[in-house]
């Protein structure tokens, strides 16, 4: 597969519509592709506790259920397990856990700010008619939150990225429903 820089494709499905992606970055063989809108709203994790990307529930149905039921194998096969480290909060110290290996995942708050530079660049709106319809965005600009792998103030919080494109370092409780999922993974050339 020939990827360039900022080249958008269309891999994978979830609930019957395709889901956009663009090449942020190019190292070596592989490419990693960021989801251009959230696919959905879901928990960070299903129970309000302390809890790192380790072991949230948004995780484990990313690189699970997800995995199986977006891509074909053929799809699947050209995905990189990616290592992902996990940070503590810069602002609150609080333990971002142990490092990850990951298929599909979402951005930590330091891949946020590289990635997307600017609040406007970070400014995230569902890709499709339907998931419009699914995803809670901001009457204002038509825009949806999207969560961050980076713990928030506490332990039962998660950072993520607001309908305005600003971060939001103190983050919001891990069971919040309205906050959606903006995928991040890496793929063979």
């Amino acid at each position: 597969m020939a990827l360039e820089i900022g080249q958008g494709i269309a891999m994978g499905t979830y609930a019957d519509e395709p889901i956009y992606w663009t090449v942020r970055e190019i190292d070596g063989e592989k490419a990693l592709l960021i989801s251009d809108g959230p696919i959905d709203c879901r928990k960070y994790n299903s129970e309000w506790r302390a809890m790192t990307w380790e072991s949230c529930s948004l995780r484990k149905w990313l690189n699970g259920d997800f995995l199986d039921e977006a891509f074909a194998a053929e799809e699947r096969s050209r995905i990189v397990c990616a290592h992902n480290p996990n940070p503590a909060n810069p602002r609150s110290g609080v333990d971002g856990g142990a490092d990850t290996d990951d298929m599909v995942f979402c951005l930590s708050l330091e891949e946020a700010l590289r990635y997307f530079p600017t609040d406007e660049e970070r400014i995230c709106r569902p890709s499709t008619q339907h998931a419009s319809a699914r995803i809670w965005t901001w009457m204002q600009n038509g825009a949806s939150s999207w969560w961050l792998r980076t713990p928030g103030e506490q332990g039962w919080y998660a950072s993520f990225v607001g309908a305005t494109g600003k971060i939001n370092y103190f983050g919001d409780n891990i069971t919040e429903e309205t906050i959606g999922v903006r995928l991040a993974m890496w793929v063979e050339l």
